[in-house]
């Protein structure tokens, strides 16, 4: 298995994600979107299903978002369910991935076990201390072609320091 980079998408109302979504992963990159994990919020196995049950008295999505559209208090109250959530899972699934691929590369360099491996990266200061954030924006106003050269310039920058 190839390592990958995991790219979050979020971003306003019909502001292109899908389109942004879909041409990542046609290019085989592993993309987390925040859109996905809202609706998964709202299903009974999430962290936040009870919690937005008891807030509203129901898990209805279009009756919620009725709510909140009217009522900025009550909006601020599904945000505060919601965005803790959607952040946790970005980062559990950025962690994963970023595990995965650290775990074969240690597997290769010292041709360890899977297991040696992940003994030896357990004992290490936990990656999230280590890791810098850098931040990218993606401007959707224009037309595909401006929106493709966009992320083909963020990829290249990605690509450049030699981790993929």
């Amino acid at each position: 298995m190839g390592s990958k980079t995991v790219i979050g998408i979020t971003g306003g109302i019909a502001s292109g994600k899908s389109t942004v979504t879909n041409y990542l992963i046609t290019h085989g990159y592993d993309v987390v979107d925040a859109d996905e994990i809202v609706h998964h919020a709202y299903e009974k196995e999430s962290g936040c299903y009870k919690l937005i049950q008891e807030a509203f008295h129901s898990v209805n999505r279009h009756e919620i978002g009725q709510i909140v559209f009217h009522d900025a208090s009550k909006r601020q109250l599904l945000e505060s369910i919601l965005h803790p959530y959607v952040y946790q899972v970005m980062e559990d699934h950025i962690t994963k991935s970023s595990h995965h691929r650290q775990i074969e590369r240690l597997m290769k360099r010292d041709h360890l076990s899977s297991d040696e491996a992940k003994n030896r990266i357990a004992l290490q200061m936990p990656l999230a201390k280590k890791k810098a954030m850098a931040t990218y924006t993606i401007d959707n106003s224009g037309y595909l072609e401006d929106l493709e050269g966009q992320i083909l310039k963020i990829l290249e920058d990605v690509n450049k320091d030699g981790t993929l």
